[in-house]
């Protein structure tokens, strides 16, 4: 399969034990020290003071309707990843200036949580550093950006001399207090230490029905090993199997089949990719590029 220059891959360096679920808050009793979202749509309460910070009055929220006048130029990327909508709340110091927020955060609602993964890594820059805040988080010239269930959540400072960490983890404990593992990385065979993930919405290395994809990048020693993760989905993967070998079929691609105790995987010859591997795995269909030896095949069959 060729390599397209235009996917949409969203990488990240290191990784962290990553969450992903999404979390209504129960419970009425009125609290002066929070603030409720609820009305705006949002399953969530943000604290009306955040360690020296108070939040300043009216929040706004933006739609799929109105979102580019909060970031016009942009607004088309956040869209075409799944936005449902956005809660801006501002923060000042004690005796700050209202016109001049210090904090601000910006809570997008991305419908999925890998859909807030995808872009989380896609607003990554490289060699953020990484912070345990929400699901996972990374340190920005201004802040920390983090995803934490279906919430991509956006915290900038303007006028330094804050803990951005501990204003984050209060932000992401008030969003998604109880978050779970994000379960499509437990999905993949354990062979080493990820060096870069990637999530490819649409055609991947160039094929369209290739869609959602999540790729990890391994170093094992001198080696280099890719492996993606097509679905995770029985029904899904069913479908994109057989897919895939119609297209290789159709393109012209040779591959053989290959049986390993009772499993049954593919060698392709692609003369644009390279020697690959399409190992269906339980309910699970994989990829596999770069230096794969038996041994990695066989854990991935065994996943």
């Amino acid at each position: 399969m060729r390599s397209a220059s235009n996917i949409a891959s969203y990488s990240l360096l290191g990784l962290l034990p990553i969450i992903a679920a999404v979390i209504y808050l129960t419970g009425q009793r009125y609290d002066p020290a929070v603030i409720d979202f609820k009305s705006h749509g949002a399953g969530f309460n943000l604290p009306a003071a955040i360690d020296e910070l108070k939040q300043l009055p009216n929040p706004r929220t933006f739609s799929k309707d109105n979102l580019y006048e909060y970031i016009d130029g942009h607004a088309d990327y956040f869209i075409g990843n799944g936005f449902v909508s956005l809660n801006v709340v501002e923060y000042i110091k004690a005796n700050g200036n209202p016109a001049s927020p210090d904090i601000t955060v910006e809570i997008y609602d991305m419908s999925l949580p890998i859909q807030a993964f995808g872009v989380l890594t896609g607003e990554l820059a490289e060699g953020a550093e990484s912070v345990e805040i929400g699901n996972m988080g990374y340190m920005t010239s201004k802040g920390i950006n983090f995803f934490t269930g279906r919430y991509f959540v956006k915290i900038t400072s303007f006028s330094g001399g804050f803990d951005m960490k501990s204003i984050a983890g209060k932000v992401a404990s008030a969003v998604n207090p109880k978050p779970e593992p994000f379960p499509l990385f437990a999905a993949f065979p354990d062979i080493g230490t990820p060096t870069a993930t990637h999530f490819i919405k649409e055609s991947y290395r160039g094929v369209d029905f290739m869609k959602n994809v999540l790729e990890r990048e391994y170093a094992i020693g001198s080696r280099h090993v890719t492996i993606a993760l097509l679905s995770a989905k029985k029904e899904d993967s069913t479908a994109i199997a057989q897919q895939t070998i119609s297209f290789l079929n159709t393109s012209k691609i040779k591959f053989e089949e290959i049986m390993r105790s009772n499993a049954k995987y593919y060698k392709i010859t692609d003369p644009y990719e390279g020697t690959w591997y399409l190992i269906p795995s339980g309910e699970k269909v994989f990829a596999l590029y770069g230096d794969v030896d038996d041994e990695i095949i066989g854990k991935v069959i065994k996943q």
